[in-house]
């Protein structure tokens, strides 16, 4: 696979993560109707996203972004595709709500750790803006989704020391 390829091939692989894991949080919405609003909210983020990176990938075609061959890790994007396929599959049988609520926070706890969207020293302009607007948004979906998850913990904590009170 040559550079230029490897560019194409990575804007890809990163769109279709975001559609995957939108995927993902639309079925969440679908399982857990009282809580639609907020599953569809992370939903269209994750979409957004995705339209932000296709829009990178013109960005390559016209040759104003570029980056080396081995900036992104091609296998842990795939593996993150696989991870989520996976989660949807699972959830598609039965899942509980604090189960999706943890798998969303290690989704995107994946994607910070595994520094996705890190910016390096000698990217373009515009791919920096990107990765940035990318982490920031990431970063604000884990906060929610771990501060939701801790809520529900915590009204299930409270819920079984009443019954057993």
């Amino acid at each position: 696979m040559d550079e230029r390829e490897y560019q194409f091939y990575i804007a890809d692989q990163l769109a279709k993560n975001e559609d995957k894991l939108s995927e993902l949080y639309a079925l969440y919405g679908e399982k857990f109707t009282f809580m639609k609003k907020f599953w569809d909210e992370l939903t269209e983020d994750e979409l957004g996203h995705g339209a932000w990176v296709r829009t990178l990938r013109k960005k390559i075609e016209d040759g104003t972004v570029q980056f080396g061959e081995h900036r992104f890790n091609k296998d842990l994007l795939e593996d993150f595709y696989k991870n989520v396929q996976l989660q949807i599959f699972e959830a598609e049988k039965e899942i509980s709500l604090v189960d999706a609520l943890r798998n969303a926070v290690k989704m995107e706890q994946t994607m910070i750790e595994k520094r996705f969207f890190d910016v390096f020293k000698g990217d373009s302009v515009e791919l920096e803006i990107l990765l940035l607007a990318l982490r920031y948004s990431t970063e604000n979906h884990l906060k929610t989704v771990a501060d939701r998850y801790k809520s529900e913990i915590g009204e299930m904590g409270q819920g079984i020391a009443a019954q057993t009170a």
